[in-house]
């Protein structure tokens, strides 16, 4: 029997496009709604109508659109009062599915705390590599959030902090920001000396009743890290990205 598929909000899956659209965008002026269309797997115009609320998708296509732009079907749902202990996590308001969604966020934060660090739009931007519109937007995100707050005009880290309650990370928001630190990665293969990063894997062979103890040793080793480079003297930003994954299909015995 097949599993019955989960309803999709037409109203949560219409911010989601737009959200990405706007995202999208920031990092790249360029981007178009037909590209944006085309990564959908829809026409543009077709796009267009949802985008202005002229349109209400069927749920085959709203499906559809989920599967093509990895967004997270459980999110989208139209329950959104779940209390099951199984169902903890909630569809996230567009400011923190930004946060998590978004690495930009917590560079900012972690920036701010560095020794020689600039209250300046430019030079952050440009240590960050990232544009200015980019970097303005994430500050007024954080601190509508309270994450980021005023202090006689200095920008002060306020230690508060938005997770997803899904610690498998299934959630769209986590699965963007994935994502992302790949897309990262590659980029810091091509444009970073080999002194300043550091790439290393290792392929295992996993009876899978090890698996949760592989994920809990990985957890502590990245509070580990975090503990380890605890400094005053901080001066850069970096990121740990750590991904385990099968090679092979559990499925084939």
């Amino acid at each position: 029997m097949l599993k019955e598929q989960q309803k999709i909000d037409p109203e949560k899956l219409r911010n989601a496009l737009i959200l990405c659209l706007e995202e999208s965008r920031l990092k790249n002026a360029k981007f178009s709604v037909r590209a944006f269309a085309k990564k959908a797997g829809l026409s543009s115009g077709a796009l267009s109508e949802i985008l202005n609320g002229k349109r209400v998708p069927s749920q085959k296509l709203s499906h559809k659109i989920c599967e093509s732009l990895a967004f997270c079907v459980a999110d989208l749902s139209g329950n959104s009062e779940r209390k099951s202990k199984k169902n903890r996590f909630t569809f996230l308001d567009r400011d923190n599915f930004s946060v998590i969604a978004d690495s930009i966020h917590y560079a900012i934060l972690c920036l701010i705390e560095t020794k020689k660090f600039k209250q300046d739009l430019q030079w952050m931007s440009a240590k960050l590599r990232k544009n200015k519109s980019q970097v303005e937007k994430a500050i007024e995100r954080l601190l509508k959030l309270k994450m980021l707050k005023l202090e006689k005009g200095i920008l002060v880290n306020t230690g508060l902090s938005y997770h997803s309650e899904d610690n498998d990370a299934h959630s769209t928001a986590n699965k963007r920001s994935h994502i992302q630190s790949l897309e990262e990665a590659s980029w810091s293969l091509h444009a970073d000396d080999l002194d300043s990063r550091d790439f290393t894997s290792l392929t295992i062979s996993l009876d899978l009743k090890d698996l949760p103890k592989l994920k809990a040793a990985i957890r502590n080793f990245r509070e580990d890290v975090d503990e380890l480079c605890k400094s005053e003297n901080a001066t850069e930003v970096y990121k740990l990205a750590i991904q385990l994954y099968p090679l092979t299909n559990k499925d084939i015995d």
